[in-house]
């Protein structure tokens, strides 16, 4: 059995993951604030959500641009294990904050108290997707 992965496909699916992800997660964070959701506090709203998503997204973006670019067309591969690893933590992640934007309306709770305490949560699994995204898109196997 193979420990490896093509890498530019590995990094497509996990580029793609979070694509839709995110895609999904913004949109709905856009109509809510369309709606009126977080009043006078849309500011506020905004930041605790773009922090979430766009670090992941700018280095996916930034590796998958740098290998368009290249000259270098060798096929490079990754190890399997932090593939799944990678795609694992992300979509716990996504999931936690997709939880905090499609919990809220069934909650008591006022939405900005929901996010600060998700920051306990979120905060070290984030730390972790990029951890594993640094490895993952950075580390150059062959």
């Amino acid at each position: 059995m193979t420990t490896k992965l093509d890498a530019t496909r590995a990094r497509k699916n996990l580029a793609l993951t979070w694509f839709i992800a995110a895609g999904i997660l913004f949109v709905t964070f856009f109509i809510q604030t369309l709606a009126g959701k977080y009043g006078d506090k849309t500011e506020d709203a905004w930041s605790w959500f773009l922090p979430t998503i766009i670090p992941a997204l700018t280095l996916i973006t930034g590796v998958l641009v740098a290998d368009a670019l290249s000259k270098n067309t060798a096929n490079r591969s990754v190890d399997r294990f932090i593939y799944h690893l990678t795609l694992f933590i992300s979509l716990i992640y996504l999931l936690a904050v997709a939880l905090v934007i499609f919990l809220q309306p069934f909650l008591t709770t006022d939405p900005f108290t929901l996010m600060k305490s998700s920051n306990f949560g979120l905060a070290p699994l984030q730390g972790l997707v990029t951890a594993c995204m640094g490895v993952f898109f950075v580390r150059r196997e062959t």
